[in-house]
């Protein structure tokens, strides 16, 4: 039987939806799972008017089914809510982006501490087999980031849920869910540096080790570059500077691990 990420943590709390691997039971679920789907791949982009009669019609699901699911999107910070007026994707700003860098180290951080010190060998065998779906991502043409991004967000939340705190992993789902808005929103599918690729086979070895110290800080190093790179795209995209938030993001901290992986 082949692990997953739900094998290895507690039946409690809120429950992982990006990771679930059951259909949507509920016509709710369904409305949920598409419409968050669209705006965290930016095929929703900023400041898209959404009205429960326009999502009905795009899906083909139900008014009362729209409407709880664009209710617990806005809830989750992916929608803004205008009264009357009905919801609006939220917007994109490098501010954001230097928040979200940050809270995702220190969310990322203390359950990977806690998954070293704690994780199973089924939690082991789940982060080896995540790793060989994201190599296995590369070799495919990149057609589009969906494919690449599912797989990538698999082999994280494999190595975070050695944690075994569903709480924990629940909020780490809802940033990582910001942080690939903003990477989708403003980056190019048509290569994966070969850097990054190779510091997530540095991180695995690392945590397949049991090397805390080694694991948070190329967790450091990862989520740093990953935010700078997001920031460069903004900015090369024309995206309106902002001094403080850059300086923000230049100063998360890292040692420089992933530059200097030999390829």
């Amino acid at each position: 039987m082949r692990a997953s990420v739900e094998d290895t943590i507690p039946n409690w709390g809120p429950g992982l939806r990006s990771m679930r691997t059951t259909p949507a039971n509920t016509l709710s679920t369904e409305a949920y799972d598409q419409l968050r789907a669209d705006v965290v791949s930016g095929r929703l982009p900023p400041g898209t008017k959404l009205t429960t009669k326009g999502v009905k019609e795009r899906y083909g699901i139900g008014g009362s089914p729209m409407r709880e699911a664009l209710t617990r999107l806005a809830a989750d910070g992916l929608l803004e809510t205008e009264g009357q007026k009905g919801f609006t994707v939220v917007s994109a700003s490098i501010g954001e982006l230097a928040d979200i860098g940050r809270v995702r180290m220190q969310l990322e951080l203390q359950a990977l501490s806690q998954a070293v010190k704690r994780g199973s060998v089924e939690w082991e065998v789940s982060v080896v087999s995540q790793f060989h779906r994201l190599q296995h991502a590369l070799e495919a043409p990149l057609t589009d980031g969906d494919e690449w991004e599912q797989t990538h967000r698999a082999f994280h939340f494999a190595l975070l849920s050695g944690c075994a705190s569903p709480w924990l992993m629940h909020f780490c789902d809802r940033i990582y869910d910001q942080t690939e808005r903003y990477r989708r929103l403003y980056t190019s599918y048509e290569r994966i540096p070969a850097k990054l690729m190779h510091s997530h086979k540095a991180l695995l070895n690392a945590v397949l080790a049991r090397d805390l110290e080694k694991t948070l800080a190329l967790t450091r190093d990862h989520i740093a570059y990953a935010t700078r790179q997001t920031l460069a795209d903004m900015l090369a995209a024309g995206v309106t500077g902002d001094p403080a938030a850059e300086t923000s993001i230049a100063e998360l901290p890292g040692l420089g691990l992933i530059l200097s992986l030999k390829l």
